[in-house]
């Protein structure tokens, strides 16, 4: 099978499409009409790209995403850190692409159990290595079109990087985000309101 996979990290996932023989090519661009096209691939898979499909890519193939947050909580950019400033739950899904963010349907997800003495950059690699763990157990499925296919439950939250912009401005100059520890990023819970 054909794959094409928008990411900047092939060797998270590459062995899955080994193991099952396909032949994949990543990329980490916009996903233009013309930059599939050319490719013709049976199926797209998002993993850490930022960029918006159009509907254009959408009505043609099958794309599916990676996301670190247990939809349909934390939808958009930096689902880690709002999972904490909003105290959210934590995990990684598996969905379909559609024409909003992160609000496709449902393949497979998973809660991931967090300590609140860890980063946010220890966060994300254990969220990360769930996300791959998943994608290895959900591929076979997913490419014989055998994967489940669920509509996200109503409710959740979704950030833009306005929010993670301003959030970040609020903050002292010498801390990183990176380092913090989790747990103090509950002290900046927003409630569900915008920051600003």
């Amino acid at each position: 099978m054909n794959v094409l996979c928008f990411s900047p990290f092939p060797e998270r996932i590459g062995d899955c499409f080994l193991a099952t023989e396909d032949l994949v090519e990543f990329l980490c661009q916009p996903p233009t009409l013309e930059a599939v096209s050319v490719r013709g691939p049976a199926i797209i898979v998002n993993y850490g790209c930022p960029y918006i499909y159009h509907s254009d890519v959408l009505q043609r193939y099958s794309v599916i995403n990676l996301h670190i947050s247990l939809l349909p909580w934390n939808r958009g950019p930096h689902p880690n850190l709002w999972s904490w400033i909003d105290g959210t739950p934590k995990g990684v899904t598996i969905h379909y692409i559609d024409d909003g963010i992160d609000s496709g349907d449902i393949i497979a997800q998973r809660e991931v159990v967090l300590d609140e003495t860890e980063t946010l950059r220890t966060c994300q690699d254990r969220l990360l290595c769930a996300a791959d763990r998943l994608f290895a157990e959900q591929w076979k499925l997913i490419r014989e079109g055998r994967a489940t296919r669920r509509e996200q439950p109503l409710g959740g939250s979704s950030h833009c990087v306005e929010d993670t912009r301003l959030f970040k401005a609020r903050l002292p100059p010498d801390i990183s985000l990176d380092e913090l520890a989790v747990g103090r990023l509950k002290l900046f819970r927003s409630n569900g309101k915008k920051f600003g």
